[in-house]
């Protein structure tokens, strides 16, 4: 039960730092076209 606790806390935070990640990369394209 508590490993998959960590599991799941683990992968929250991997999907909260792809989608920080991504608006970063569209962030830096929007600039590159301006």
């Amino acid at each position: 039960m508590l490993r998959y606790r960590w599991k799941s806390f683990f992968v929250q935070l991997s999907l909260i730092g792809n989608k920080k990640m991504n608006v970063e990369l569209k962030a830096e394209n929007y600039l590159l076209h301006l």
